[in-house]
């Protein structure tokens, strides 16, 4: 099924998960508009893509290595800055990516679902679902978010457990490279 064609589209990409796939499409040119907003800052992006600093609620800790380690309060609330709402321009398909689970993609997701609903634009949501081992700790977040949208018409979910098998040799790029894939076609 593809979206529709009439409106220019803008890849917004939620989260680690949804930034690393609107890096990806952006090579294959499936959009006019791409947006990453996610924590730490990425660096070296293609020019095409528009980089926000989105931090979730919770902790940082370094170790004696000089590394930082975030923690994300899963259940901090969500404070969106009125900055983030500049980037939903009505004349666009908004094509929202993230990966559900973690705290940015799981409500940015929701959140800005809820808000273009509202304001009557066109959007799409690809809502990826970690694998069942990944899913430690945030199953019932993932599983109030599915069912709160699987029957809403603008929400897609792919669950990245269909891509694998027991007997499957690919390596995790090949498999997540064919997710980018199904995700290009499902965009036209």
């Amino acid at each position: 099924m593809n979206i529709e064609q009439q409106l220019p589209k803008h890849l917004i990409g939620f989260g680690g998960a949804g930034s690393n796939i609107v890096i990806a499409l952006e090579a294959f040119g499936v959009a006019e508009r791409y947006n990453c907003l996610s924590y730490p800052n990425r660096e070296n992006l293609p020019p095409a893509i528009n980089f926000t600093t989105f931090q979730a609620p919770g902790t940082s800790r370094v170790t004696k290595t000089g590394r930082v380690f975030f923690t994300p309060d899963m259940k901090g609330p969500l404070q969106v800055p009125p900055s983030l709402y500049q980037l939903f321009e009505p004349k666009a398909h908004h094509i929202l990516i993230a990966g559900i689970g973690g705290y940015t993609g799981t409500h940015l997701m929701e959140h800005f679902a809820k808000h273009l609903t509202k304001q009557n634009q066109t959007f799409t949501a690809i809502c990826i679902l970690p694998f069942s081992f990944e899913r430690t700790g945030t199953k019932t977040l993932i599983n109030r978010i599915f069912n709160k949208f699987k029957n809403h018409p603008s929400f897609h979910f792919i669950e990245l457990d269909s891509y694998a098998n027991a007997d499957d040799k690919r390596t995790l790029p090949e498999l997540f490279n064919e997710v980018n894939m199904d995700i290009v076609r499902l965009i036209g």
